[in-house]
């Protein structure tokens, strides 16, 4: 009985409260993960100033995309120890 589960022919929606979980997108080369899933994601999430995020990507294409959105960028060549 959640109201923005998805049905069949009906869009599916995700909430604020649903993105303060953590989200895994995951598929083959050229699936759509980035296009369709991430940045969408990560727009929305920055633009409604829910909190923190993370974002990593093996290729780095996504965090470039991104940077002009974030605050921190951790690229070669930055001082940065989190740990």
């Amino acid at each position: 009985h959640y109201a923005l589960a998805p049905d069949a022919g009906v869009d599916m929606g995700v909430s604020a409260l649903d993105l303060c979980k953590h989200m895994l997108f995951f598929g083959e080369t050229g699936s759509g993960k980035s296009t369709c899933g991430a940045r969408p994601m990560a727009k929305q999430w920055i633009g409604q100033a829910c909190g923190g995020l993370l974002c990593l990507d093996g290729k780095g294409a996504l965090p470039g995309e991104l940077s002009s959105l974030i605050q921190y960028r951790i690229k070669p060549g930055v001082a940065f120890a989190p740990f």
